[in-house]
């Protein structure tokens, strides 16, 4: 502690790191534990490090941009004999595939629950809340599946650590 009044106009100064110091031991943690979903947490301090490894992506992804599908109910479309399937959502990956659905999405996002492959946007011809599909697409070939296109991401936050938003969305 210095006690040089004329630079300061305190009495004492004390550097900040044994301010903290200080701090720290004056308070009593209470001990008790509460078990929160993440998405909760926000605001609180952690009591042990959390650490979580994942496949990034998880899910397959669309190879091109188009409509997730079902590979089975593009089976016998032609130019001649067009498959007709309901689009059941407007924003993509928003939503899942049922038997004779499609779902509009782009370049790498994943697709949805239930479509197993892209049908590629030259193949259909959109009209309002329907495609009309003129060739067949097989299951996986215009989509990428995780292991070709994911890595293996490890993720740790420290103990002792303010849940933030950017903390809970590492």
């Amino acid at each position: 502690m210095s006690t040089d009044r004329k630079q300061s106009g305190f009495k004492q100064r004390t550097r900040v790191d044994d301010a903290l110091a200080a701090l720290r031991d004056a308070v009593d943690p209470h001990g008790r534990v509460e078990h929160l979903p993440l998405s909760e947490a926000d605001g609180r301090t952690l009591a042990t490090t959390l650490e979580a490894s994942a496949n990034v992506p998880s899910a397959p992804e669309a190879a091109m941009d188009g409509f997730a599908v079902r590979a089975s109910d593009t089976f016998g479309a032609s130019d001649r004999s067009p498959e007709v399937l309901r689009v059941v959502d407007d924003e993509p990956t928003a939503g899942t595939v049922g038997p004779n659905q499609a779902l509009r999405v782009h370049t790498g996002s994943a697709l949805p629950d239930g479509a197993n492959a892209v049908l590629k946007i030259e193949q259909a011809e959109p009209i309002a809340d329907e495609v009309e599909v003129f060739d067949a697409v097989a299951e996986g070939r215009t989509s990428l599946p995780p292991a070709r296109t994911s890595k293996q991401v490890s993720i740790s936050t420290t103990r002792g650590r303010c849940c933030d938003p950017p903390t809970s969305a590492s």
